[in-house]
């Protein structure tokens, strides 16, 4: 009896510990590409020089993820834009919840904190017959496009995945839920590009549940992103996040 307690001990703490070494958190490094609709001519003089690349960290536990931008401190007197800030506020803090299948997306929207609701199955992906290796990892590739009308007219929004769908756990930074596997690298309409730099295992990962009373859904988002546009269009000039 004494055997079979001691047997049953070492099974419950080797189960314990497997469960502690799985990983659990994943960090991602975004580059911003050179060539960016965002730094025309007339622009370039207003924007500060981006040299470093803006961390994201994934925190995975209990079948739920949290996903967020790291700052840094910005120590220069220069006085401009920068365009990490202005990307670390368009994508905001995540919590996906995948149980429920479920996401929600904390955000600035001209000038007030929101959070948006979206399922899995609202995100259409095409998948595509390329795949690539990304840091080893054998990815198939997928594409999101949307269509919105910016300052300039209507304009094709795509976002790209690779994806290496052998991984175990699914694991969409930004929010890119509805894919089985890991997400390794991201491109973001040609303007920033995304890859996974490490996985480890951090004991207890406390995840952040996003908080708030200003819900909304991704189709009241995209509808007053296209009414900030078209402000935005007829007063010729400003960023909209």
């Amino acid at each position: 009896m004494f055997k079979t307690f001691q047997i049953f001990i070492l099974l419950f703490y080797t189960s314990l510990i497997a469960q502690t070494n799985e990983p659990n958190f994943f960090i991602y490094q975004a580059y911003k590409f050179e060539s960016s609709e965002d730094e025309s001519s007339n622009m370039r003089m207003f924007l500060k020089q981006e040299t470093d690349s803006i961390q994201f960290e994934l925190k995975y536990a209990n079948n739920a993820s949290y996903f967020y931008p790291i700052y840094k401190i910005d120590n220069s007197q220069e006085f401009k834009i920068s365009l990490h800030d202005v990307f670390r506020k368009s994508q905001g803090e995540f919590f996906v919840d995948y149980q429920l299948k479920k996401t929600q997306n904390m955000k600035d929207l001209n000038g007030r904190r929101v959070i948006i609701e979206y399922d899995f199955d609202e995100i259409e992906w095409e998948m595509t017959n390329k795949t690539e290796i990304v840091n080893g990892r054998l990815c198939k590739i997928a594409v999101n496009r949307r269509y919105e009308t910016g300052l300039n007219g209507p304009k094709e929004i795509v976002t790209v995945v690779w994806i290496d769908e052998s991984y175990a756990t699914d694991i969409a930074p930004f929010g890119l839920v509805g894919l089985h596997g890991l997400i390794v690298k991201v491109n973001f309409n040609n303007n920033y590009e995304v890859i996974l730099s490490d996985i480890s295992s951090i004991k207890n990962p406390k995840l952040k549940e996003l908080k708030g009373n200003n819900r909304i859904s991704l189709t009241e988002y995209y509808a007053e992103i296209e009414r900030l546009n078209k402000e935005r269009r007829e007063r010729k000039g400003g960023l909209v996040l």
